[in-house]
């Protein structure tokens, strides 16, 4: 899976799992965020070592590591990772939203206006 289709997954159908892992995931995202901002910011250690736990328990990360594991990846592979994980679960409420012209992935599941050749289907 490219980063761009991952990128869509997590954004159009972020919604579908569950609360219990959407947690650990907005905050790594977060982390993510914080540490592009500074790097030695102490908040950013705490939210990074909360979410371990959980990530065990969904498979992401095995027992002899921690969420730091999920920090060293980056953040598209971690898009990657969680896009994997709800079109594995939910592959059949998920709709590609295609470009008619083109072909590519327009930026949302509901666009009528392809960004890359600027084709309308409104």
């Amino acid at each position: 899976m490219d980063a761009q289709t991952a990128k869509y997954i997590v954004d159009q159908y972020f919604f579908l799992l569950p609360l219990i892992e959407r947690g650990p995931i907005q905050m790594t995202l977060a982390d993510f965020l914080t540490l592009s901002l500074n790097p030695d910011d102490p908040v950013a250690t705490i939210v990074r070592d909360y979410p371990t736990k959980l990530y065990r328990e969904y498979g992401w990360i095995s027992d002899d590591q921690d969420s730091s594991h999920m920090m060293k990846i980056g953040p598209d592979q971690f898009n990657i990772l969680v896009a994997s994980k709800i079109k594995e679960k939910y592959e059949s409420e998920i709709f590609f939203n295609n470009c008619p012209k083109c072909g590519k992935l327009c930026r949302t599941a509901r666009a009528k206006q392809c960004r890359y050749c600027g084709h309308d289907w409104h």
